[in-house]
């Protein structure tokens, strides 16, 4: 077992020393964990109960007795056992043939302070003659005469066992339900010792966690990916057994099992995850050639040392990561949302972070909250530390509650670089450290992260693709089939593009036919792209088609139609997280209505198309964002009024619209943000007016807009992002970006007044009017002016930095 300093554990290798300093503390043991063998699954259950015992103050002991070989150990352990307030006893098929298993349920049974969790077993798998005659497919091979193993009395045994049926404090793990019967212990366990705060902390944060663990609702129409699946097991947990998956409800999937006791990887598994790596290399067009090895850089080493080579991907369980790759839309976060909802109940929680370059160090920042991290006490616990380091300390607080033995499940999507953007930090240094308990999954369109090898998700096979069109369309005539065949060649396989063909003729009545010749009838858009920009549009045509049909098709809905797509329009330029419903709806209000004359004759052929017509009501926000849903050009997010839209999505509006749309939102964002709230969108806005790195200012707005925008959204994200993120160099650069545009206004106000001052006055009759200095703006100007500078040197006072 590891050993930790605030645990209180032995084995057989503590020398005698650690055995005395131990046994001073026995006397103040809460609880006794007692276990019979060293199967991973178990141990990792273990850790997991004994971490979140001790996260609520319960002192605990744990014992695995069949190990000792040291006479001091087993008097030790024997001593914890008669002065331990609880007995908890993990019970497996190979407690019933262990003498010091049978012995701990003895004396706990006898003392009436037992907790029984059966791990892996059912009630009716705990029958003493079921066991004994063999019965059923467990004991089949492992019953019998279990007390003969050890020498033990028949009679002892059989009332040892058929009381364990009626002990009144018993629980259940089973693969699907780790979460919950750990939880329910420690709630347990609390109650059992009178510590009534510990129950209810464990009431409350089952009540915190309740839709805030995913971005979005499990996908109900989710199809293949089953050997993607089966890799992601195999890479973060190592072993298979079986050939069924962990659910927790009944699916048209299969689940992995990892019972206690039982043979966790038996040489017909070791052989399947064998064959599945080899097919996965053989199946992978773009797999390297040198798959074999995998490099795990960390830092203060170099990618050749020996020490961080590893073979196969079947050992990348012991470091615990595992990285998806693929193009834009091929179903990357489809994958890990879907092993998050399958393997949720081996995981504490599961943390999903954006991995976009911008806003990568604030998600995970934003993890503090989510762990019940205090980061307030930084200050004063680092008087004199630089504040450059508090955004590493927050960072590391992170990282420290991530290697603890709570297994967590770090999922970070969409990951665009290997560095961080605000620091250049390496991804390695942002992790928790690998190979503990919490696993990592990172999805990119990279073809390698840390050099780790990934999956690489490929185009969906022909019979899944036709499965994923069709949905729950019944039988189709040949044409019809033919015709989807053309679609998924059209939008270029993207998995992406067949579900919203899917959406199309679920929810719309135009046959397949009908919809591939929409696409083929609508002008093509000539589209500028640069080197930095996803290229799946560049080069996939039928995508590009088939988003303007559904914007042209909203328009045949009335005007929840032509809001839903003016709000498609408006979400190119929020930021990649889900985006507020009221303040989409608020920015495509201000949207005018295009100009579409040129596509005239096509929008008269395409509403010939019969269709299913919403009715009009007064709410049409909901309306259109139940539409955009319906369609899957969004989805909804699991925050209650927001709403997600995919990257190609939002690239797409971006390229097709205009900055108009982008004023409207910065407008928004203005007059209905929250820093505390919005503030991704906020520094979205942010990106778009002041010049950050090297990338131009894409809008500009007038003199008061400006400062209505630095004062309502500039400086309050700025303290927020300093105080409570202590993200120093990031606020401080946000204030520095907003007083370099203040001094460009206010140059361009003195350039353009003094021009217009020397404008001769017969001009100023025929309607230009001799523009005047205006004291008033002036004045606000240097105030706001101030208050950036002041805000700016309260920073830099805070902390050592006050005397440089």
């Amino acid at each position: 077992m590891l050993q930790r300093e605030s645990d209180v554990l032995i084995n057989e290798c503590d020398p005698p020393c650690l055995l005395s300093s131990v046994s001073a503390e026995v006397k103040s043991c809460d609880a006794y964990i007692g276990l019979c063998e060293d199967d991973p699954s178990l141990l990792r259950f273990v850790n997991w109960l004994q971490a979140e015992l001790q996260l609520h103050g319960v002192i605990c002991f744990i014992s695995d007795r069949s190990s000792y070989r040291d006479a001091h150990a087993h008097c030790l352990a024997k001593d914890v056992m008669d002065s331990a307030t609880l007995g908890i006893v993990l019970v497996t098929p190979k407690t019933f043939s262990s003498p010091y298993g049978m012995e701990e349920l003895k004396v706990f049974l006898g003392r009436g302070n037992l907790v029984a969790i059966l791990f892996g077993l059912s009630q009716e798998e705990c029958l003493a003659r079921d066991i004994i005659e063999r019965r059923g497919d467990l004991w089949q091979n492992d019953g019998g005469f279990l007390w003969q193993s050890y020498g033990g009395l028949e009679q002892d045994w059989k009332e040892t066992v058929n009381k364990l049926s009626t002990v009144e404090f018993r629980l259940f793990a089973q693969k699907n339900n780790w979460r919950d019967c750990i939880l329910d212990s420690v709630a347990l366990v609390g109650k059992r010792l009178g510590k009534s705060e510990i129950t209810e902390k464990v009431r409350s944060w089952k009540e915190s966690v309740v839709g805030v663990e995913y971005p979005f609702p499990r996908n109900e129409s989710f199809v293949g990916r089953e050997k993607e699946l089966l890799e992601l097991e195999l890479a973060l947990f190592g072993n298979i057994e079986g050939n069924e998956y962990l659910e927790t409800r009944s699916r048209r999937s299969f689940t992995a099992t990892f019972n206690g006791g039982r043979p966790s990887v038996d040489s017909k598994s070791k052989d399947r995850g064998r064959i599945l790596a080899e097919k996965s290399n053989d199946d992978t067009e773009m797999e390297d050639t040198n798959a074999d090895t995998i490099f795990f850089p960390s830092r203060g080493k170099k990618a050749d040392d020996p020490s961080l080579k590893i073979t196969s991907r079947c050992e990348l369980s012991e470091k615990g990561i595992a990285c998806i790759s693929g193009e834009s839309g091929i179903g990357k976060t489809e994958l890990a949302l879907e092993f998050a909802y399958r393997f949720a109940q081996r995981y504490k929680m599961v943390l999903w972070v954006g991995g976009e370059a911008r806003y990568l160090c604030q998600n995970y920042l934003n993890l503090l909250s989510f762990l019940g991290i205090d980061n307030s006490i930084l200050f004063e616990d680092n008087e004199s530390t630089s504040l450059e380091n508090l955004e590493e300390q927050s960072i590391s607080r992170v990282r420290k509650e991530l290697m603890r033995d709570i297994p967590y499940l770090l999922i970070i999507d969409n990951l665009e670089s290997d560095k961080e953007w605000w620091y250049e930090r390496n991804i390695i240094d942002i992790l928790p450290p690998l190979g503990g308990a919490t696993h990592v999954i990172i999805s990119t369109r990279m073809p390698h992260v840390m050099n780790i090898n990934p999956i690489r998700l490929l185009y969906l096979s022909a019979a899944e693709a036709l499965g994923l069109m069709k949905g729950s369309i019944g039988d189709l005539p040949v044409e019809e089939i033919s015709a989807l065949r053309f679609l998924e060649e059209k939008v270029g396989r993207v998995p992406m593009g067949l579900a919203i063909v899917r959406a199309v003729l679920s929810e719309i009545s135009i046959s397949p036919t009908k919809l591939l010749d929409a696409i083929k009838h609508i002008p093509h858009r000539n589209l500028t792209w640069v080197d930095r920009q996803d290229p799946i549009l560049m080069y996939n045509r039928g995508m590009v088609q088939l988003f303007d049909v559904c914007l042209a098709l909203f328009d045949l809905f009335g005007e929840h139609g032509y809001l839903a797509s003016r709000m498609v329009q408006a979400c190119g330029w929020f930021s990649p997280s889900p985006i507020p419903i009221p303040l989409l709806a608020a920015a495509a209000s201000t949207i005018s209505r295009e100009n579409d004359n040129h596509n005239y004759s096509w929008k008269r052929w395409l509403c010939a198309i019969p269709c299913v017509r919403i009715s009009h009501n007064e709410q049409l926000e909901a309306k259109a964002t139940e539409m955009l849903v319906r369609l899957r050009v969004a989805r909804v997010s699991t925050r209650s009024g927001f709403i997600y839209f995919h990257d190609i999505i939002k690239l797409y509006m971006r390229k097709r619209g205009n900055f108009a749309t982008a004023r409207s939102m910065v407008h928004v964002i203005m007059q209905y943000g929250s820093p505390r709230y919005h503030s991704e969108h906020i520094w979205a806005a942010s990106f778009l007016l002041f010049n950050f790195g090297s990338d131009p200012v894409v809008i500009s707005l007038e003199v008061p807009e400006l400062l209505d925008f630095i004062r309502k959204c500039v400086l309050p994200l700025a303290w927020d992002t300093y105080a409570v993120y202590f993200r120093f160099g990031a606020a401080l650069e946000l204030l520095y970006q907003a007083m370099k545009a203040l001094e460009a206004a206010k140059v361009g106000q003195f350039l353009e007044e003094d021009s217009l001052e020397w404008v001769p006055r017969w001009r100023t009759s025929k309607g230009r009017p001799s523009k005047k200095s205006d004291p008033h703006l002036h004045k606000q100007l240097a105030s706001v002016e101030a208050t950036l500078l002041e805000t700016f040197f309260k920073m830099m006072h805070r902390g050592p930095m006050k005397n440089t």
